[in-house]
């Protein structure tokens, strides 16, 4: 499909490709409480690394960090941003980490419009579609402002909205509150862990390794946020592509398949009733198994899929 060149801080315009989505959360005005919301591992021991706001030049450094402790993050990833560097999208995930969406234009969803945040979201799930093969359920929020009608949205399109429990503010401070902030985690209470860093700025790129140092050294064990909630990360995933498949989306508007339909992991009360032509639901059966558990410091855990990407083209 043809994808819009907003930047950030310039929320997308509704698109009439996504029409038939619009009308299925036009009336819905609140949703699930804050609870809803997977913001901490369920394994007390367990810590997931999660980084925001690229992918950017500087994201390749902390994916080679990661690799080097056999860490593998997950990456909530802005559309704009993508659309710049696929190579490195594509990178970060042949080399393990996992993925999820943070938005088109990175804007305040609570502000949007219902058409708006769908526009957000599905542009952002399409685009990351096109270069990797997957299909995205988690959602962070930006800024992690969210209310009951933006969970109501995203519930009723499938996501899973990922938030965290502890902050290290590298985005506000330029990464100077990063080694204080994991200096005093680590003498909290042990508690299972989603932290958040951004991988946007050199500042924060090059401190994300103190982090880690910090981690290895503690009594958790480094999970990525599948590992952390017990949940898939993505609806379906084909075989890992070894150039990225951008080039080859057609300009015109042509949609990729998404699924809506629950596995025995997916969240509450999806929508299922959607199912428009341009969105052909795929069965339950077809959903990528994600290993819940990874051997600590082993170097040979792979993610392994089955198929190569299919793309829909006229």
């Amino acid at each position: 499909m043809t994808y819009p060149d907003n930047e950030v801080g310039k929320p997308v315009s509704p698109n009439p490709a996504f029409n038939d989505l619009y009308q299925s959360v036009l009336n819905i005005k609140t949703g699930p409480g804050l609870d809803w919301e997977k913001s901490f591992c369920k394994v007390k021991t367990d810590w997931a690394l999660t980084y925001d706001d690229g992918p950017s030049q500087y994201t390749p450094d902390v994916v080679e960090q990661l690799t080097k402790r056999n860490f593998k993050g997950t990456f909530f990833v802005v559309g704009s941003q993508v659309k710049k560097h696929p190579e490195i999208l594509l990178k970060a995930y042949q080399a393990g980490m996992e993925i999820g969406i943070h938005t088109w234009t990175h804007p305040v969803m609570t502000t949007l419009s219902n058409e708006q945040i769908v526009a957000e979201l599905m542009y952002t799930y399409h685009i990351i579609k096109d270069i990797i093969g997957v299909e995205c359920r988690y959602f962070r929020a930006p800024y992690g402002t969210t209310d009951g009608r933006l969970r109501g949205v995203a519930q009723a399109l499938g996501f899973v909205m990922i938030r965290w429990n502890r902050d290290t503010g590298d985005a506000t401070t330029n990464g100077r509150s990063l080694k204080p902030q994991f200096d005093a985690f680590m003498k909290q209470p042990i508690v299972g862990t989603i932290s958040l860093e951004h991988d946007l700025h050199l500042e924060t790129a090059q401190l994300a390794s103190y982090g880690m140092d910090k981690l290895s050294k503690s009594p958790y064990s480094e999970k990525t946020v599948s590992e952390c909630i017990g949940e898939q990360p993505y609806r379906k995933v084909e075989k890992v592509p070894t150039t990225t498949l951008l080039s080859k989306v057609p300009t015109t508007t042509v949609l990729s398949t998404i699924s809506i339909q629950p596995s025995s992991t997916s969240i509450p009360h999806p929508l299922t009733s959607v199912t428009p032509a341009t969105f052909s639901s795929i069965p339950a059966s077809s959903m990528h198994t994600q290993p819940t558990t990874r051997p600590a410091q082993s170097s040979s855990t792979k993610l392994c899929f089955s198929a190569w990407i299919l793309l829909l083209m006229i």
